[in-house]
């Protein structure tokens, strides 16, 4: 069984790390039969390098966004101009870490399509620094979900796959990716994916994700928990009756967590703020 592979690469002022991106692209034991990089307006010298690979290999494309659409629409776009039938994605800060990501994944597919055609495979997600050294692994044998990951997926108990390879047409049936969101567009994604389909761990070290990213990182803990309330609020209906109040719950968990440990850094601060103000007052 032969599958075609188009790969989607949405960038937006990435010259930092492009080329490194699309290198591990090109280093692939199976390279995909298309490269869509998708340049959402940037205004540094992100074009040039894509023009660059454009003419040098005929499998890669440049799509160039004349106004900035955000990752979300960007990266939605572009997987509906893609060619082939199955689809994955790769962000333009990242890079693949293991050669044989895509190899292992594809014959994941192969393998399991004699069971169901709704498999979607994923590899290891790999922690690294802003100079690409490897600092950790997120997803191993331990705690990888597999077979039907729904409850896992929703409330996060258990590491959420990146990059994964679905057809065209789940994607379309998902409903895709929400450009009304600002963040977690791809869990709100996965979480109607896995509603539909099962999820299977190649134990590859696939995706390397750098930990200085923009996105996540540079939001504000309000932000993030809005963000992830919208997700919540709109895939509830997805999950039995009996699960909505677990989720719930642990939504919850994660509120308090979170106030709770910024509240544990800001307390030097606020520490030597107070003793400051007392000198002060002395």
């Amino acid at each position: 069984m032969d599958l075609n592979l188009s790969l989607i690469i949405p960038n937006y002022n990435n010259e930092k790390y492009l080329e490194d991106c699309l290198q591990s692209v090109l280093n692939q034991t199976y390279i995909p039969d298309e490269v869509i990089v998708a340049d959402d307006a940037s205004v540094d010298g992100s074009v040039s390098i894509i023009k660059t690979y454009e003419k040098e290999y005929d499998f890669i494309r440049g799509i160039y966004r004349e106004q900035n659409l955000g990752v979300a629409k960007n990266r939605h776009q572009a997987i509906l101009d893609a060619k082939y039938e199955y689809i994955s994605t790769l962000d333009s800060d990242d890079f693949y870490f293991s050669r044989t990501k895509l190899e292992k994944e594809l014959e994941l597919i192969k393998k399991k399509s004699k069971q169901s055609e709704s498999i979607i495979p994923y590899s290891s997600i790999v922690k690294v620094d802003k100079k690409g050294d490897k600092i950790s692994t997120r997803i191993d044998q331990c705690n990888a979900p597999e077979g039907n990951i729904l409850y896992s997926m929703i409330t996060r108990s258990k590491p959420v796959p990146r990059d994964l390879i679905f057809r065209k047409e789940q994607y379309i049936e998902a409903g895709g990716f929400d450009p009304n969101f600002q963040l977690y567009e791809d869990w709100d994604f996965k979480i109607r994916l896995a509603a539909q389909h099962e999820f299977y761990f190649t134990r590859e070290e696939g995706v390397a994700y750098r930990s200085a990213g923009e996105s996540l990182s540079s939001a504000s803990t309000h932000s993030h928990i809005f963000w992830r309330s919208k997700v919540i609020q709109k895939n509830l209906n997805l999950v039995p009756l009996k699960l909505k109040l677990i989720v719930l719950f642990r939504f919850c968990l994660y509120v308090s967590k979170t106030f709770f440990i910024k509240a544990l850094k800001l307390s030097p601060k606020l520490f030597q703020g107070a003793k400051r103000m007392k000198n002060l007052l002395r």
